[in-house]
C-alpha cells in the first residue's frame, strides 16, 4: 500500500503510457471538445498502448452526457491503472482545468492514486500547471508523475 503522508513529484523520461509505479496509477489525458481524440501526440500515444481510450472518449463525445468543459471521465485499463480524460480547450482560460484537475485530485485522493501526466510544451502552461499540482495534489498527499 502506498504512503500518501508524503506526496512526491517526480519527472521521467519514460513514455506516459507507461506509469512508472507499482501501485494504482491515472494517466491524465486532456482532451478536446470537438470529437477530435488525435489531436496530441501523448494522446495518440497512450492510445497505442490501450487502444480502447480513443473508443471510449468516442462514444462520451457522442453521447455529450456530463461533457463540458471542466469534466472528466475515468476508464478502467487494468487492476492497477486508469485514465482520466480531461475536457479541456486550448484556447480557454485556466478555470476549465483547474475544474478538472479538482475533480481529478478528489478522486485520485478517495482511490489513493498516484497522478502521472505529460509536461506542457509552453512555459507558461507548465507554471500554471505546477501552481494547481501543488495545490490540488501535493497538497492533499497524491503523489505526481511528469512524463518529459
Amino acid at each position: 500500500m502506498p504512503n500518501f503522508s508524503q506526496a512526491t513529484l517526480k519527472f521521467t523520461q519514460a513514455p506516459l503510457s507507461q506509469p512508472q509505479v507499482a501501485d494504482k496509477a491515472i494517466i491524465t489525458l486532456f482532451v478536446r471538445t470537438d470529437g477530435d481524440f488525435d489531436i496530441s501526440a501523448s494522446n495518440i500515444l497512450v492510445n497505442s498502448r490501450f487502444p480502447n481510450i480513443k473508443t471510449e472518449y468516442r462514444l462520451w463525445w457522442r453521447s455529450q452526457q456530463a461533457f463540458k468543459l471542466g469534466d472528466i471521465k475515468i476508464i478502467t485499463l487494468s487492476t492497477t491503472t486508469e485514465c482520466a480524460l480531461l475536457l479541456d480547450h486550448p484556447s480557454n482560460t485556466n478555470k476549465p482545468t483547474y475544474d478538472s484537475l479538482k475533480k481529478l485530485s478528489q478522486y485520485a485522493q478517495l482511490n489513493k492514486s498516484s497522478i502521472h501526466i505529460k509536461k506542457p510544451s509552453d512555459p507558461i502552461k507548465f507554471q500554471e500547471l505546477s501552481q494547481i499540482v501543488s495545490d490540488l495534489f501535493l497538497g492533499k498527499g497524491i503523489n505526481v508523475w511528469i512524463y518529459e
